[in-house]
């Protein structure tokens, strides 16, 4: 079965030298990325189940401008 996840085209982006990084809504190949809905994705992926989805707090790294989580 062929499966198409799309959740990588979301992640945060990274700070700049001035302000803190986007949270989850960023991929440097897809700069308008959507990860979609989880009940869509299930519908179209027959048997593939999102057992749930979070964004993980402060794993975006340390400094002056934090990165953007994702």
């Amino acid at each position: 079965m062929a499966c198409c996840n799309l959740e990588i085209s979301c992640t945060g982006l990274g700070a700049s030298a001035v302000k803190d990084g986007l949270d989850h809504g960023y991929a440097m190949w897809n700069p308008e990325g959507d990860m979609g809905d989880a009940e869509d994705w299930e519908q179209i992926e027959r048997g593939f189940r999102f057992l749930g989805r979070r964004i993980m707090p402060n794993s975006a790294g340390f400094g002056k401008y934090r990165g953007g989580t994702g």
